[in-house]
C-alpha cells in the first residue's frame, strides 16, 4: 500500500506540470474526498473514476492534447510518469513509424502521432479501437494515424482466457490475428522507429518468431509478470543485437527498454 501512496504522490507532483490547472486542482478536490475510501480498500482508483465525466487537456513534449477523463488513469501513467520514455534516445520525432501494440483508447497514439510520427494503432477490443479514433478526431490527428482492429499473440495473458475474448466479439466476429511482418508489408512499412507494447501479458508470443525485430529501432513495453518472464525476452532481444533495459514497476508489472545497435 506505501508504494501505491508514493506513485500516487509523485504522479500528483508530475501532473502539476502538465495538466490544465483546472482539471489538476478538480483532480486534487477528488483525492482529497478518496482518503477514507483508499484507506478502507487500499485501492487508489476512486479519484482516478471521478474524473471520468471531465474533459482533461495535457501539455506534454511541446505539444497540447486532449483527453476524455475516462482515459485520465492512462495519460497520468503515459504522460506524467513517462513509462515509454524513458529517456532521450526513446523520443518519436518528426517522420518516425510507430507500431501501437494495445493502443486503447489512443492515449499514446495521439502522443506519438502530435510528436510527428506515423502510428499503426492495433486493439482488440472493437469499442476502443472506435473510441481512439474519436479522441484522434478531438485531437486533429486522425490523418497520421492507421487504426487495426486484431489481436496480436493471445496464446498467453488475459487473451488466453476464452472468456475475456469472447467478450470481444464484434457484431459476432473474433478480432482477426494478425503478424506483425504481415502488417508491415500490407501497409508498405520499410521499418519502425518506435514500437510501443502493452498487450495484457501476450508479450511472450511475439517472440516466438523474431524475425520483426530486423525491422525495429527501439521498443518500450510493459511486461505483466504473471504471464512472461523478463529474463527470456531480455535473451531473445539480446540475440537480435538489441541493448535492453528492464524496470519492475510494482509486483505484477515492469517495464522493458530495448534499442537496436
Amino acid at each position: 500500500m506505501f508504494k501505491k501512496i508514493y506513485h500516487l504522490v509523485l504522479r500528483l507532483y508530475r501532473l502539476f506540470f502538465i495538466l490544465d490547472k483546472e482539471s489538476y486542482l478538480f483532480f486534487c478536490k477528488n483525492l482529497l474526498f478518496s482518503i477514507p475510501s483508499i484507506v478502507r480498500d487500499r485501492s487508489t482508483s476512486l479519484p482516478y473514476t471521478l474524473m471520468h465525466s471531465r474533459m482533461t487537456k495535457f501539455h506534454v513534449k511541446n505539444v497540447n492534447i486532449i483527453i476524455p477523463g475516462i482515459w485520465f488513469g492512462y495519460a497520468g501513467e503515459i504522460y506524467a510518469s513517462n513509462v515509454y520514455f524513458p529517456n532521450k534516445d526513446f523520443l518519436i520525432k518528426d517522420g518516425d513509424t510507430v507500431l501501437d501494440l494495445g493502443a486503447s483508447g489512443g492515449v499514446f497514439t495521439i502522443l506519438a502521432a502530435k510528436l510527428g510520427g506515423r502510428v499503426m494503432a492495433v486493439e482488440p477490443n472493437r469499442h476502443a479501437l472506435d473510441l481512439l479514433i474519436q479522441n484522434a478526431k478531438l485531437n486533429n490527428c486522425l490523418d497520421k494515424i492507421i487504426p487495426i482492429w486484431g489481436l496480436v499473440g493471445g496464446t498467453t495473458g488475459d487473451m488466453s482466457n476464452k472468456k475475456i475474448l469472447e467478450n470481444l466479439r464484434h457484431k459476432g466476429v473474433l478480432p482477426p490475428h494478425l503478424v506483425i511482418e504481415e502488417l508491415r508489408n500490407e501497409h508498405k512499412i520499410d521499418r519502425f522507429q518506435f514500437v510501443k507494447i502493452d498487450i495484457e501479458g501476450s508479450e511472450s508470443d511475439l517472440f516466438r518468431n523474431l524475425e520483426w525485430l530486423d525491422c525495429v529501432d527501439k521498443i518500450a513495453m510493459e511486461l505483466h509478470l504473471p504471464y512472461c518472464d523478463p529474463s527470456l525476452i531480455k535473451k531473445s532481444l539480446e540475440s537480435k543485437k538489441f541493448e535492453v533495459v528492464y524496470k519492475e514497476y510494482n509486483n505484477e508489472s515492469g517495464y522493458l527498454y530495448a534499442k537496436s545497435r
